[in-house]
């Protein structure tokens, strides 16, 4: 008895022991290193509580890439003697040691010249996807070659090279905040206030004639938001590609407006907790400086923080990298992340909501990244979606661009100076349409596009009396068409159309066409984008809200003629499917008829848009 009683005390010493020895001690509440700053290869961390900085010791080799997680884990890119390794630091334990995570198989020449600032300012380097599971490290284009991808998973430790058409794949944090818009040289940012211009108490001539560039229109992007929501960063750059552009921070209410010494190709500025920001700014160089030249070499990157107040202050001189720590921060809800729209070929309108529907798959994607209520949409080609939303009473146009396996999110491109009420009828149940004009015609240059919205409705008649453009050429607004631009492509379109239906021997007389309509004459709509199908119909002038009747379709070879059961010409979304359907809304719902005339229902809404 006596020698288990010996025995069990020393199991429990020595269990007492492990526990005191383990290397990873209980988390604590708060980081204390709030960003981590690469100085000349050497890395250091900051806590913004002490304003003190601390050189990391235990690395002798070269850092040059940085990047958090959001569970006080740095992960960092190290060049040692010419080879790049990937470690990983974990702040939580006392005296934190590098851990090799993985060799990057490249070599110097794959990013020597973006070896120390530059590669970190963009998409080149490293860093970590939206839910912090994969590390990808991207080196420079050497000799016109595509670039060298890799992915390291944190979980199983496992690299493997990437194709860059998967690396362009990758979901990478977009802004988030779609309040942002560009109009007549404009930067707004709409709030539940109203719009507020962000960029109109700011002179950016002096800061562009550094570039010798005649610069005739700004271009201004959002960059992010502070904590509180009260300030904005963001940048603003030329015209022309090959001219530069700054960051510039202003107040939501567009009151305090500051053009910060941050070009656009400098790491973008930061947030820290306290509404301080961080941001790689410049600072003159010193004569001392093996790289000064006082003709034009005069300055370099430095790491400032401009506090609360708007005072600045410089942190590291001569370098320009930093990464700030998101510890305790939880990663991207997967949930509220859009889903691809590659492919999806309609999109449904239902109740202010958009569904977008793949025929070929038969599949239906939600667009969870609009929060708005959507009135209406177009597509442009198959990889633009144009919608207008209603902001309270307000409708704005936006748009969204889906392609290449990419998240799609929306952003507003102008305000169309329109009341919901002047583009909705609560009596008829119905919503204006929306249409694009694209540059066919020898009068419309390449690449403009005119989108319409109906407007002006008439809640006797259930019509709309006028129209406004939006010119993406100009990005101006009219309620009139432009005399510069031509309709004619629209005409002989619809007269190619009439001249192939001559082929098929269509007779009202085939189709069960209502005795109301008996006297009637032949419209056509369009013909499949595989031209062996044909939407039309046969209607009467009779009566106040103008023609009526069904739908029609036909086979080029006249071999199915049919009129579609429900449907009325005068009120109803018609557009052909990817797959060759017609698409087409009844009173049921949404259905599609193939060439051999089955027909089947897709949904229970009524308002659409196809591609074609």
């Amino acid at each position: 008895m006596k020698k288990t009683f010996i025995l069990l005390v020393i199991v429990a010493a020595l269990g007492m022991m492990s526990c005191e020895h383990d290397p990873k001690p209980e988390k604590k509440l708060k980081s204390d290193v709030d960003m981590a700053i690469i100085d000349h290869g050497q890395l250091q961390f900051y806590n913004h509580a002490t304003q003190k900085l601390t050189p990391y010791e235990a690395e002798a080799d070269s850092v040059v890439f940085i990047a958090f997680d959001n569970d006080n884990h740095l992960y960092y890119t190290s060049d040692k003697q010419g080879v790049l390794e990937l470690k990983s630091i974990d702040l939580l334990e006392a005296h934190p040691q590098p851990k090799l995570c993985a060799n990057w198989q490249l070599t110097p020449d794959q990013y020597g010249s973006l070896k120390r600032n530059w590669v970190s300012r963009t998409r080149f380097g490293i860093f970590m996807d939206d839910q912090m599971e994969n590390l990808y490290m991207v080196s420079s284009q050497i000799n016109g070659f595509e670039p060298s991808a890799y992915v390291y998973n944190i979980a199983s430790g496992e690299m493997k090279s990437l194709s860059w058409d998967e690396y362009c794949e990758v979901s990478i944090s977009g802004f988030g905040d779609d309040r942002f818009y560009v109009e007549q040289g404009k930067f707004y940012y709409l709030t539940p206030e109203g719009k507020t211009c962000l960029n109109d108490k700011i002179d950016f001539v002096p800061a562009f004639e550094l570039y010798e560039e005649v610069v005739d229109e700004e271009s201004f992007h959002p960059v992010n938001i502070s904590p509180d929501g009260k300030k904005v960063v963001y940048s603003v750059k030329g015209e022309l590609e090959e001219s530069g552009g700054y960051y510039c921070v202003a107040s939501s209410d567009g009151q305090k407006q500051t053009l910060l010494d941050s070009f656009i190709n400098d790491l973008a500025p930061q947030w820290l907790e306290d509404g301080s920001m961080v941001y790689a700014g410049r600072e003159p160089r010193p004569e001392s400086d093996p790289e000064y030249d006082a003709e034009w070499n005069n300055s370099r990157g430095c790491i400032k923080i401009m506090n609360p107040q708007g005072a600045v202050s410089t942190l590291v001189s001569d370098a320009e990298v930093f990464c700030l720590n998101p510890y305790g921060k939880q990663p991207l809800d997967p949930k509220e992340k859009q889903a691809s729209l590659e492919g999806c070929d309609m999109a449904i309108i239902d109740n202010g909501k958009v569904t977008f529907y793949n025929s070929t798959t038969n599949t239906f994607v939600p667009f969870v990244a609009e929060k708005d209520y959507v009135v209406n949409g177009a597509y442009y080609g198959a990889e633009d979606f144009y919608y207008t939303v209603a902001i309270g009473d307000e409708l704005y146009l936006k748009e969204v661009f889906f392609n290449y396996g990419m998240s799609a999110y929306p952003s507003i491109i102008t305000d169309w100076e329109l009341k919901l009420s002047d583009c909705y009828s609560e009596s008829c149940g119905m919503v204006s349409s929306m249409h694009h004009v694209t540059a066919k015609s020898p009068n419309v240059p390449f690449g403009v596009l005119l989108t319409g919205i109906d407007c002006g409705m008439d809640e006797d008649l259930c019509v709309f009396s006028g129209v406004k453009y939006y010119n993406s050429e100009s990005r101006m607004k009219t309620d009139y068409w432009p005399e510069e631009y031509s309709a004619d492509d629209e005409f002989a379109e619809r007269e190619k159309l009439m001249n192939e239906l001559k082929l098929v021997n269509l007779s009202r007389f085939d189709l069960d066409i209502p005795s109301e309509v008996e006297e009637n004459k032949l419209e056509v709509y369009s013909i499949s984008p595989s031209h062996d199908c044909i939407a039309y119909a046969y209607y009467t002038d009779l009566g106040p809200k103008g023609g009526s009747g069904p739908l029609c379709f036909a086979t080029v070879d006249g071999k199915v003629k049919m009129a579609l059961e429900g449907t009325d010409v005068q009120n109803i979304c018609y557009g052909w499917l990817n797959d060759g359907r017609l698409a087409y809304s009844d009173k049921e719902g949404i259905k599609a008829v193939a060439a051999d005339g089955t027909i089947t229902k897709i949904s229970d809404g009524k308002l659409f848009v196809t591609v074609h």
